[in-house]
């Protein structure tokens, strides 16, 4: 069976009609594409979206009749996917100088472009709706939620891993009158988290989580919080992740981990085309590798699935990142990849808007775990 056979077929699936005109079909601009799609897998759509091999009217529509249908599960074995899939079984992925390299492709990008999407809070994880009718209420309540399941006061110093541009550092302080340390492998996101939190009572460090007990010592923080790193830990250091922030706390104290997670008991490391052109590296863990990790470490207190909340939060980014993109006072500062606006362009919309099916499709989903060091004596009660 020929290549635009099987494609043809596999997009009748998930009711798309090449070079169709109902919202969600698709156009194809190079008979390229078939053959690539077919052999290149997740890596040959995005990467042929990318350079306009395709297009559609509605990409969100598109990519979410994609996921719906589990068309991933359709394709043909390809010895490139099989082999990436198999070295991070065999291989440590997300050694530290991996981290720079992420740092590099994806954490040091543009800070206009950050602050336009991700607006005030600068917080580039899933908010939290259930009362919010905009992107910087959902993104404070979910600060917020966080401070209250840790029980946040002004006695506590807390410790905040991969503290991004330190929208949660600084929401935490300002309204909870705490101490916080927090550390990020970017530079650009330490350099902008000073100034954002000047002024406060928090320090920021360039700092690898597997060096915290190094640099501050062990049993320094009374509280931990993890927000949107954990992707980046991988399978082979969830333990060493896990027994770090167990070292850092104080006896009773209390680790807050807010994580993407995937429902495969042995979960694979993301697409190749994520992994070569958004998150190198990262890993989506299943509930099963969680608890294996922190198991005779924590006491599991709470778990809460947001995942829900997500789909609005990468729309939301979406239609920001669209005005960044569109406003022309930010025309020389809109990134390039092999020195393309426009390849650049189309590469973070597949991005937002392929999450955002993966999400509102329930593939994935958006862990808070609060743990315990020993244990709370009196109980745990769970805000919501």
């Amino acid at each position: 069976m020929n290549a635009k056979k099987t494609v043809t077929q596999m997009a009748h699936k998930a009711d798309i009609q090449i070079n169709g005109d109902r919202p969600g079909d698709i156009q194809v601009n190079n008979e390229g594409f078939y053959s690539r799609v077919l052999r290149d897998g997740d890596l040959g759509l995005g990467e042929s979206y990318m350079e306009r091999w395709w297009d559609s009217d509605d990409l969100g529509l598109s990519l979410d009749k994609v996921v719906r249908a589990k068309i991933k599960h359709a394709m043909p074995s390809n010895l490139r996917t099989t082999m990436f899939n198999l070295s991070y079984k065999i291989f440590n992925m997300q050694l530290r100088r991996h981290g720079r390299h992420l740092a590099k492709v994806h954490y040091n990008l543009s800070t206009k472009l950050y602050e336009r999407m991700l607006g005030t809070s600068m917080a580039y994880t899933c908010g939290y709706w259930q009362n919010a009718k905009d992107l910087d209420a959902a993104q404070y309540a979910k600060n917020d939620l966080i401070c209250r399941k840790l029980q946040l006061n002004k006695d506590d110093h807390l410790l905040d891993i991969g503290c991004g541009w330190g929208g949660f550092a600084r929401q935490a302080a300002e309204n909870y009158g705490c101490k916080v340390t927090g550390i990020s492998i970017a530079e650009e996101q330490i350099k902008y988290a000073k100034k954002y939190c000047k002024g406060l009572p928090i320090n920021l460090h360039l700092c690898d989580y597997r060096d915290i007990s190094k640099v501050f010592g062990k049993q320094a923080f009374t509280k931990v919080s993890a927000i949107g790193m954990f992707e980046h830990v991988g399978a082979r250091n969830y333990r060493t992740f896990f027994k770090t922030a167990y070292d850092a706390l104080v006896d009773r104290g209390l680790f807050v981990l807010h994580t993407l997670g995937g429902h495969e008991t042995n979960h694979e490391p993301l697409n190749l085309w994520m992994n070569k052109y958004i998150f190198p590296g990262a890993m989506l863990a299943s509930i099963k590798q969680i608890g294996e990790a922190f198991d005779r470490l924590f006491v599991l207190e709470d778990a809460q699935n947001i995942g829900y909340h997500y789909g609005k939060t990468l729309q939301a980014w979406y239609e920001r990142f669209n005005d960044y993109w569109n406003d022309k006072a930010m025309h020389d500062d809109r990134p390039t990849i092999d020195n393309s606006r426009d390849k650049f362009y189309r590469m973070w919309c597949f991005y937002l808007l392929s999450c955002k099916a993966s999400l509102e499709n329930r593939q994935d989903s958006v862990w808070q775990f609060v743990l315990a060091k020993g244990g709370m004596p009196t109980g745990y009660l769970a805000p919501r």
